[in-house]
C-alpha cells in the first residue's frame, strides 16, 4: 500500500523512482497492475497528454529504467508490460524497440501470446517488394534486428520457422544475418561455447 501510494508521479519523482524499482522486485499482481498504470502515465506525459508539467528528461530516464527493470524479470506480467511498451512506435518515448532486446534472455515459449505478438511484429516489419524489388529501409532493418534479438532465447518451433524464412529470403541484409546468428546460437551459451571434442573455447561471430 505504501509503495503504491508513493509511486504516484504527482509526488516526489525521486521517491517515485525508488518505489517503482521496489514494486518490480515484489512480483505481486497488485504491484504489476500499479506498474502498468505508472508506465502508461509516463508515456502520456512524454506524448503531451498530461496537464501537469514535468522535467521531460527525468521522465524519459524514469520510463527507460522502469522498462529495463521489468525486462529482467521472469514474470509473464512484467514481460507483457515490456512488450506493450516496446511495440509502441512513438519517437517521443525513445527507441522503444531497443528496449525489447533483453527479452532475448528469456524463453517466451511458456507465454505463446506474448511470443506471437513479437513474431507478428517481425512479419509486419519485413521489407515489401515494389516491382519485384525489395524496398530497403534502414530504420525498419534496425527494428527487425531488435525484434529478432527479443525472440532469440525462445526455442519454440515457430521461432525457428520465422527466422529460417528470414535467413533464406534476406541472407545479405543485416537483419538476415542477425536471424542466422540467432539460429546458430539457440540452445547454447550466448557468451562462450566449448568445442565438443577439444574443449577449446570457440567464439560465434
Amino acid at each position: 500500500d505504501l509503495l503504491i501510494r508513493v509511486s504516484d508521479l504527482t509526488g516526489s519523482i525521486p521517491v517515485a523512482r525508488e518505489a517503482i524499482a521496489s514494486l518490480v522486485q515484489l512480483e505481486n499482481p497488485r504491484a504489476y497492475t500499479t506498474l502498468a498504470a505508472r508506465i502508461s502515465e509516463l508515456e502520456n506525459i512524454l506524448v503531451g497528454d498530461s496537464l501537469i508539467q514535468f522535467d521531460l528528461k527525468e521522465i524519459r530516464w524514469l520510463l527507460s529504467n522502469a522498462i529495463k527493470l521489468l525486462s529482467q524479470s521472469d514474470s509473464s506480467e512484467a514481460r507483457s508490460i515490456v512488450i506493450s511498451h516496446g511495440l509502441k512506435d512513438k519517437p517521443e518515448l525513445g527507441d522503444t524497440y531497443a528496449r525489447l532486446v533483453p527479452l532475448g534472455d528469456h524463453d517466451l515459449s511458456d507465454t505463446p501470446d506474448q511470443l506471437n505478438r513479437l513474431l507478428d511484429a517481425i512479419q509486419q516489419e519485413l521489407p515489401r517488394k515494389f516491382l519485384g524489388v525489395s524496398v530497403k529501409n534502414p530504420r525498419k532493418s534496425q527494428i527487425l534486428e531488435y525484434l529478432i534479438s527479443s525472440v532469440s532465447g525462445s526455442y519454440a518451433p515457430e521461432v525457428h520457422t520465422v527466422l529460417g524464412d528470414i535467413v533464406q529470403r534476406f541472407p545479405d541484409q543485416p537483419f538476415g544475418k542477425a536471424a542466422d546468428r540467432a539460429l546458430s546460437t539457440m540452445g547454447q551459451s550466448p557468451e562462450r561455447q566449448m568445442a565438443p571434442e577439444t574443449g577449446e573455447e570457440t567464439v560465434t561471430l
